[in-house]
C-alpha cells in the first residue's frame, strides 16, 4: 500500500485529499461510461420488434443516446475536475521567497596591453621585388 500513499502525497510527503478525489472522479466517470455502454448493449440484444397500430419499435442501433450520455458524463467530469483544480490552487501552500545576499568579489583583474611591433618603412623594400619596368 506504499504506492497508494505515494500516489496521493506531494513532494514533501504530505497527503492531499485532492489527489484521492481525482482518482475517484476518474474511476466514477469510467465506470459510468461502462455502465451506459453495457445497458445499451443489453437493450440492443434483448430488443423484440413490435408492430402495433400506433407504435412501431424497430431493433436498430441509435448512437444518439449513447453519444449524449457519454458527453454528459465527461462534461460533468470536466466541471468536477475544474472545481477541484480551483480548490487545489486556492489551498496551495506558497513557497517561501528565496532572497539572495549580494555577492561581493575579492578577485582583481590585471589588464596587460601588448604593443605591436613597429611597421617597416616603405623604403626598406628589397629592390629585387620591385618591377624593373613600369607596367602600363
Amino acid at each position: 500500500m506504499k504506492w497508494l500513499r505515494e500516489a496521493i502525497s506531494d513532494e514533501t510527503g504530505q497527503a492531499d485529499i485532492a489527489y484521492a478525489a481525482i482518482a475517484l472522479l476518474t474511476l466514477s466517470a469510467t465506470l459510468s461510461l461502462g455502465f451506459v455502454s453495457l445497458m445499451q448493449a443489453i437493450s440492443y440484444f434483448r430488443c423484440v420488434p413490435l408492430v402495433k397500430a400506433d407504435v412501431v419499435v424497430n431493433c436498430a442501433f441509435d448512437p444518439l443516446p449513447m453519444g449524449q450520455a457519454a458527453g454528459l458524463i465527461f462534461a460533468a467530469f470536466a466541471s468536477l475536475i475544474a472545481s477541484l483544480s480551483g480548490y487545489m490552487l486556492a489551498t496551495r501552500k506558497q513557497r517561501p521567497q528565496v532572497t539572495q545576499a549580494p555577492v561581493t568579489s575579492t578577485v582583481t583583474t590585471t589588464a596587460t596591453t601588448i604593443q605591436p611591433a613597429p611597421a617597416e618603412a616603405a623604403t626598406d623594400v628589397d629592390a629585387t621585388v620591385l618591377p624593373s619596368k613600369p607596367m602600363g
